[in-house]
């Protein structure tokens, strides 16, 4: 598919690797209510459905009755129901057998620069849901994975479980990420990922009030996992594994969008493996966007994608000047959901070890 240009006007782009932080909330801290936000957005047709409960000893979300998951399609509660079936605001696969969205989340962060080094020798583009705060940190690479053509995607500002969250504060979890890479690529995604896949009618809404689809996958790695319970030695190889009986399946009739983590660094590492294997499998490596033949995956773009159809990856980009977050007010709540740095770290002997033997394998 070749990529189309539309242009008006040529702006300039936000300066790669700057951003004001002070205009954004404490890093993985909960995004404060925005003031006055409201009006920026027709949030009228949001569904009233009550917030989820959290049960805070486990670390997870409390299901409503079955009854009201089904009703509400709250996932992953009604999981199996074929409520996201009748949902055309969810995206969990490419219509196309044959195609096949890499998708990455959590990052950016230094675990990425291997990814996207392999990615850009085998001239591929993938799907990247930032956390707003792994944004603000490292605005550089955010910036090398959009002039690459990778397609950008909303995951929040820190990482919250949205439906256990009041509308003001999914509200500024997706306007503050939104705002973070608006400031750095002077564009505005138009794809969310609720964390942890946890979504109902009313963050659907909410989401698409404020002019984002969500996606969602179907073909899960369950790499966060092995950041507490696999060994090392094992990890990559488990994950390598899934791909492998993936690749394989003759029950696959759509084209798989699948779920990995690109801010662990096993995960990162492991990813360096699964990328050739679907590559040399056959299968058409594409953004989400790309596979859905969804061609405007910003919000605020005047030239149409897939910016792998550009000359030399880099884009020419016509858009509305970026916008800029108000500086938060009350103080936000501690605590991300995720799991703290400490378990992201794995020797670098074996990172290196497993970017030593993709290099033999495909360059």
């Amino acid at each position: 598919m070749k990529s189309i240009l539309v242009l008006s006007s040529v702006v300039a782009l936000a300066a790669a690797g700057t951003i004001d932080i002070t205009k954004y909330p404490p890093l993985d801290q909960q995004a404060p209510p925005i003031p006055g936000i409201n009006a920026s957005y027709d949030f009228s047709k949001v569904p009233a459905i009550p917030v989820k409960g959290w049960n805070a000893a486990g670390g997870y979300a409390i299901c409503p009755s079955t009854a009201d998951a089904i009703s509400w399609c709250s996932l992953p509660c009604a999981q199996g129901s074929g409520c996201d079936a009748t949902r055309k605001d969810i995206i969990s696969s490419c219509p196309t057998k044959g195609d096949w969205a890499m998708t990455f989340d959590d990052g950016p962060s230094n675990n990425t620069v291997p990814l996207l080094d392999l990615l850009d020798k085998l001239n591929l583009k993938a799907t990247f849901c930032l956390v707003g705060s792994r944004v603000v940190e490292r605005p550089d690479l955010v910036q090398r994975m959009f002039d690459s053509g990778h397609q950008l995607c909303v995951h929040t500002w820190s990482h919250r479980v949205l439906p256990t969250m009041t509308s003001d504060v999914v509200i500024s979890e997706l306007e503050y990420c939104a705002r973070a890479i608006q400031d750095i690529t002077g564009t505005r995604p138009t794809y969310m990922r609720p964390p942890t896949g946890d979504t109902d009618d009313r963050v659907r809404g909410i989401s698409a009030a404020m002019g984002f689809k969500t996606l969602l996958w179907d073909h899960d790695t369950f790499d966060w996992e092995g950041v507490s319970l696999y060994p090392n030695a094992l990890w990559p190889q488990w994950i390598q594994n899934n791909f492998t009986q993936w690749i394989k399946d003759p029950s696959l009739t759509k084209g798989p969008i699948s779920l990995e983590h690109d801010v662990y660094t096993m995960p990162a590492a492991a990813a360096l493996l699964t990328v050739p294997l679907v590559n040399q499998a056959g299968f058409k490596i594409k953004t989400a966007g790309e596979c859905l033949s969804d061609m405007r995956v910003y919000q605020n773009q005047s030239y149409l994608l897939p910016p792998s159809g550009v000359a030399g990856g880099k884009l020419t980009v016509s858009t509305a000047s970026a916008s800029s977050a108000p500086a938060p007010g009350a103080s936000a709540t501690a605590g991300a959901n995720k799991p703290s740095s400490s378990s992201r770290i794995a020797p670098a002997s074996f990172v290196a070890a497993i970017v030593a033997a993709v290099a033999a394998l495909v360059f």
